[in-house]
This record gives structure tokens, C-alpha cells and sequence, in this order.
């Protein structure tokens, strides 16, 4: 009984090794196109978005062979209900995250401030909320929380350490732009996660991620 746990265990601690791995598999070959072409912020900017996101469906195109299909990973519809919601969490997080970071302002990764804002919008208003939820809620949240149940943690408080883990894991990559900034980003993981998992659908997710970024974007 003892050993049979003692695997459990180690099988979980994989799951989650294996679930940050795939965080650093979707962007390291962006960085690395980044790094290679010397690209100036205007083009990094769209670079790393595509080159990630194409990475990520590639992933989860090969794991959807062996975990159920692809509807397994949010590639599937979402009801009204759920993206009522999305808007309803989005707007206001979005306007208490705005003030408090533009009361308590830190110098962001990129010089973004050459780039107007029409292409802004774009770039992290569309492009970004696409992008990081198929990576984030699309593909590691869906890999743990079909590793976890393979492994018989269906119920409990392990139910949510899917979740959680991938919003902290959300939380660390902007760290960079601040430890407010990264808070922020833990609770739109949250949020965004748990749509993930009520609806079974990207589509809340995405939703609510593009409700927080466009705020910030035009408060300038």
C-alpha cells in the first residue's frame, strides 16, 4: 500500500513538472526566433505571440491524441450563460487593476511606448488573450486537470490544484512588469480558470482576459 501511494505521488509531482515544461516549451522557440532575428519591440511583440500560440495548438494537437480530443483543451462552445459572466468579472477587475497600477506605476519589460495604440489593442487586447489562454487554460490547465483525474483525484480540494497551480504559474511569467502587475495576473488566472472549468470552453476565458487588457490599454 505504501509503495502504490509512494507512485501516486511521484506521478503527481511529474504532472506538474510536466505541466511547467510545457509552459516553457511554448515560449522558449519564440524567444528564440526573438533572439535570433533581432527583431525591434514592434515586431517581438507579435513574434512571441504567434510563434507561442502555434506552438501551444501544435501541443495540444499531439495530446489530444491520447487525452480525448481536442474538446478536452476549451476548443469547443460556450453557453450565453458563462460568457455573461466573462464580461461581468472582466470590466470591473479590469478598472480596479487599471487605477491601482497607474496610482503605483512600474516600468514595464518592453518600451511599448513608440507603438500607438491602435496596435496596442491589438497586440494585447486580441492578439495576447488568445494567445495566453490557449497556452495557460487551453493547453496546461486541461494537460493537469486530465492528469489528475487519470491519477483518481476527482474530487477535493485537488479538484482546483489544476487551477491554481496554472494561475500562479500565470502570475510568475509577469513578474517582470511588477509584483502588482503579477498579483493581478494571478487573480485573471483564477477568474479565467474557473470559466475554463464551469463552461468546458477557451471562449469565457478569452473573453475575460480581453475585458481586463482593453481598459489599461486606453488609459494612457
Amino acid at each position: 500500500m505504501l509503495r502504490t501511494s509512494e507512485k501516486r505521488n511521484a506521478r503527481l509531482v511529474l504532472a506538474f513538472a510536466a505541466a511547467t515544461g510545457l509552459c516553457v516549451l511554448t515560449y522558449v522557440p519564440a524567444f528564440l526566433v526573438v533572439g535570433i532575428t533581432r527583431s525591434p519591440v514592434v515586431l517581438s511583440i507579435p513574434i512571441i505571440i504567434v510563434t507561442s500560440f502555434a506552438v501551444a495548438l501544435i501541443a495540444v494537437a499531439i495530446l489530444s491524441l491520447r487525452m480525448g480530443g481536442i474538446r478536452q483543451f476549451g476548443l469547443a462552445p460556450a453557453d450565453y450563460r458563462h460568457i455573461g459572466a466573462a464580461l461581468v468579472l472582466g470590466v470591473p477587475l479590469a478598472l480596479v487593476a487599471s487605477l491601482l497600477t497607474h496610482t503605483f506605476p512600474t516600468k514595464p519589460p518592453l518600451d511599448t511606448s513608440t507603438i500607438s495604440i491602435a496596435l496596442l489593442v491589438v497586440y494585447f487586447g486580441f492578439g495576447a488573450p488568445v494567445q495566453e489562454e490557449a497556452i495557460f487554460r487551453g493547453l496546461i490547465q486541461s494537460f493537469l486537470q486530465r492528469r489528475l483525474l487519470s491519477l483518481g483525484y476527482g474530487s477535493g480540494a485537488m479538484l482546483l490544484a489544476p487551477l491554481i497551480f496554472t494561475s500562479i504559474l500565470f502570475g510568475l511569467i509577469h513578474l517582470e512588469a511588477g509584483v502588482l502587475v503579477a498579483v493581478f495576473a494571478v487573480v485573471l488566472g483564477l477568474c479565467a480558470g474557473e470559466l475554463r472549468r464551469r463552461s468546458g470552453s477557451l471562449i469565457p476565458a478569452i473573453l475575460v482576459h480581453m475585458a481586463f487588457n482593453v481598459p489599461d490599454l486606453v488609459w494612457r
